[in-house]
């Protein structure tokens, strides 16, 4: 299909894709942050508690985003801090208008 694209969550041993993400973000967000070392990358994606996620379509990355777990304190559940969701809402727009600029469309669904 011409406009699918695959989500993978980012493996310890798929650093080069975490940076690209990373540069991404910066982008998306307009923040000058430098990429910590491959060491510290590493050690970050084999966290139990952190998750890194990547939209790609033909091998190039066009979103995703990244969370750490919090324990609650209205549930024994674990949660997401909202910032997250604020991450969510701005790739996915940051998506629909790289689509747009493609000439393409698709229809994003989240559960």
């Amino acid at each position: 299909m011409k406009n699918s694209f695959k989500i993978s969550r980012i493996q310890e041993n798929d650093v080069q894709r975490f940076i690209e993400l990373i540069k991404l973000l910066n982008q998306v967000f307009e923040e000058p942050n430098r990429v910590a070392p491959e060491k510290q990358l590493k050690g970050l994606l084999n966290k139990p508690d952190f998750h890194a996620f990547v939209a790609t379509r033909g091998g190039k990355v066009i979103g995703g985003l990244t969370a750490y777990e919090m324990k609650g304190y209205y549930t024994e559940l674990k949660q997401f801090s909202s910032r997250h969701i604020l991450t969510i809402n701005k790739l996915l727009g940051f998506m629909n208008l790289f689509l747009e600029n493609q000439k393409r469309s698709t229809t994003l669904i989240l559960r």
